[in-house]
């Protein structure tokens, strides 16, 4: 293989990082958290007269963290650390923004002032 094509496949695979980033963070991420806080019973905020509960908001952390995980178990290897910098550029901000965007819903609180 030419230094060409190695300097090729080596470009693509932050793609697939993307990919991965995006594909996880749009259609998986949200559906797994929402289903987990559902079976963990976590109390819907609204629902609730007083403070948000604690449990509430240490799930969503948890949540944000585990948007982590994929990154980290890729960055472990070195022939996958540059589809882990494509999961972290796409895939960490999207899960970020869900956790957001979730979290500013069920506490009624506006997104944009």
């Amino acid at each position: 293989m030419s230094n060409q094509e190695t300097s090729r496949r080596r470009r693509l695979s932050v793609w697939w990082g993307v990919v991965l980033g995006l594909v996880l963070g749009l259609f998986l991420f949200p559906v797994l958290a929402l289903r987990t806080s559902r079976a963990l019973n976590i109390v819907d905020p609204l629902a609730t007269p007083g403070p948000t509960p604690t449990s509430y908001w240490v799930f969503w952390i948890g949540a944000a963290l585990a948007a982590f995980v994929p990154a980290a178990v890729l960055g472990v290897f070195p022939s996958t650390r540059r589809v882990a910098v494509g999961y972290l550029l796409a895939g960490v901000p999207i899960c970020l923004l869900v956790v957001y965007l979730v979290t500013d819903f069920d506490t009624s609180t506006p997104v944009w002032p």
